[in-house]
């Protein structure tokens, strides 16, 4: 087996590697507008016209059953009434949407808005970290191929020169 051979294996195992560590490592928190960016999207994708402030606030939200998590709190009107989404730094999926009205009898948002709006709540941070994954691997079977045919042509140098 040929030095240009053993080269070609070890840099095809190296981009494995490479490419199997940014698949696995987890994707970014979400920033402050991003968790506006996602919360203005999910809200217009339900359906639901809403002002959506910029300024999201930083803070903790503890579910009953479970540890406290870091949470984005965006504030948005709807209907003249105001609604907050938290979203989780980690992830950016929903961890509760308050829309209780402020004098507490009813909800702002209807049951299928509710649910739209939950459901359409996508994450930026990791949309960015799958296109960037995906542009690493297309590259790394670009070098792993070159590679390849560079050792293939090394070992029949008669080949590639006629």
């Amino acid at each position: 087996m040929s030095l240009r051979v053993i080269a070609a294996a070890g840099i095809a195992v190296v981009a494995i590697g490479a490419v199997a560590v940014a698949w696995l490592q987890d994707a970014p928190e979400i920033s402050a507008q991003e968790a506006v960016t996602a919360a203005e999207a999910a809200l217009q994708q339900a359906g639901v016209e809403a002002t959506v402030e910029p300024d999201p606030l930083l803070t903790t939200y503890t579910p009953q059953s479970d540890e406290p998590i870091d949470v984005w709190a965006v504030r948005a009107t709807v209907r003249a009434e105001p609604i907050e989404l938290r979203l989780a730094t980690a992830g950016a999926h929903p961890i509760a949407i308050d829309d209780l009205a402020p004098d507490g009898a009813s909800y702002i948002l209807s049951e299928l808005e509710y649910e739209s709006v939950a459901r359409s709540l996508d994450d930026p941070a990791h949309t960015r970290a799958i296109r960037r994954n995906i542009s690493f691997t297309c590259a790394a079977v670009l070098v792993v191929a070159l590679a390849i045919a560079h050792a293939a042509l090394a070992a029949n140098p008669k080949e590639a020169h006629r």
